[in-house]
């Protein structure tokens, strides 16, 4: 037995039930369930007379089921008292599995306390470990291009004359402007076979064509071309 009840005054807890089975007395052997309440007594309905136990009070003791599901036994202000695991009750008390009640010429022992089953918890879909992967987009393919190749000419630059200084100390520093080179013009000729990736390259009338080829680290030069 544990402590004292609480306040019965609240919702209940439907479907649980208490089982105890009669040791001794006149209902030796039987089985009585409690839902709710079981008043034990003379004077009590159907199994709390304990098969017209003599020993027992009008209105001996009661068995009720709290608000949480336990339940409490009370003496009613019986003669003979109640006694729980050997120990008159003064004060209401809870029940529990395995306890042991006296009252009048009867013993009675509580076997269970039962609580329906909790109904079944949902089913729940299975997570799709690809739900949330991120989405690559392909790769776009670059198509060759197939616009002419421009190959350009280093164009020449004009000669800077570049005069020592006199290194006699008495001597004063000439003043003197580079000569400027002419310009020298020259006829290019570039010829490109862009599916063939080859270019041939003629400097001045009558030279001999220069072949180059693209690879893929670019143009490199090919030998003499085919003129």
């Amino acid at each position: 037995m544990q402590a004292g009840p609480t306040d019965d005054t609240a919702a209940q807890d439907p479907g649980v039930t208490l089982r105890m089975e009669v040791i001794s007395g006149n209902a030796a052997g039987q089985s009585i369930t409690v839902e709710d309440e079981l008043v034990i007594g003379r004077l009590a309905p159907g199994d709390g007379r304990l098969e017209e136990d003599p020993e027992l009070s009008r209105h001996h003791a009661r068995i009720s089921r709290e608000r949480d599901g336990r339940y409490a036994i009370e003496d009613l202000g019986s003669s003979n008292g109640t006694f729980v695991n050997g120990l008159q009750l003064t004060s209401p008390g809870l029940l529990v599995a395995g306890d042991s009640i006296e009252l009048g010429g009867t013993t009675l022992v509580v076997r269970e306390i039962t609580s329906p089953a909790p109904p079944p918890a949902p089913a729940t879909e299975a997570p799709d470990p690809f739900r949330d992967a991120t989405v690559f987009a392909p790769v776009p393919t670059l198509e060759p291009d197939e616009t002419e190749e421009r190959v350009e000419t280093p164009q020449p630059t004009a000669a800077r004359e570049t005069i020592a200084p006199d290194a006699s100390p008495a001597a004063p520093a000439a003043d003197v402007t580079p000569a400027q080179s002419p310009p020298v013009a020259f006829d290019v000729r570039v010829s490109i076979d862009v599916q063939a990736r080859e270019a041939e390259l003629l400097v001045g009338e009558g030279g001999e064509p220069l072949r180059f080829v693209l690879g893929d680290d670019g143009w490199s030069f090919a030998g003499p071309g085919e003129g």
